[in-house]
């Protein structure tokens, strides 16, 4: 696969996210069994690389991951969306704690 896409294991988890050749490349969430953990964050070759976040019932963490290994840790991490209405030089900020997130993926 490659491009956009969804899967779904048997335990519950999920990824959704970007794929090249069949694996986890660019961003994408995964969710663990019961939402228990969700990683919002970038994928190289299948594994967690680059800024990602930890969203879990106790908090949320935000890290920078090489190959999957936890490299620098921060204290907060800004994602940025474009806004299609306006220039592209301008971007919004927002920030998203763990309700916010669940609750989107009851949406998806």
């Amino acid at each position: 696969m490659d491009g956009y896409g969804e899967f779904h294991w048997n335990d519950n988890s999920k990824y959704i996210g970007m794929y090249v050749k069949d694996k986890k490349e660019g961003f994408g969430i995964f969710y663990w069994p019961k939402n228990e953990k969700i990683y919002a964050g970038y994928w190289k070759n299948g594994k967690q690389n680059g800024p990602g976040t930890l969203f879990t019932k106790n908090g949320t963490k935000y890290y920078h991951w090489e190959n999957e290994k936890i490299i620098k840790k921060y204290k907060f991490l800004w994602m940025l969306q474009k806004m299609e209405d306006i220039p592209q030089k301008h971007l919004r900020f927002f920030k998203m704690d763990y309700n916010e997130i669940s609750n989107y993926i009851d949406m998806v």
